[in-house]
């Protein structure tokens, strides 16, 4: 199951920070390159659905974890 849309892992971060309500401004995107990371990762990769129904936007998705998580 995945959410409809695509996302780079840096939106991804801004999204969460935005909704947990932490400043971004201290978040720096870097190219997958430039991270070191010792196996190969592929140029362009995407969570996808191929059976059942696609879940709601990420947007909405983040917003309502948050509101939950903030209830308790």
């Amino acid at each position: 199951m995945a959410n409809k849309s695509a996302i780079a892992w840096a939106d991804l971060a801004r999204l969460a920070a935005k909704h947990a309500g932490v400043s971004v401004s201290n978040l720096i995107a870097l190219p997958t390159q430039e991270l070191g990371l010792i196996a190969p990762r592929p140029i362009y990769s995407v969570l996808g659905s191929d059976r059942g129904e696609i879940m709601p936007c990420l947007d909405s998705a983040m917003s309502r974890y948050f509101e939950e998580i903030t209830k308790n």
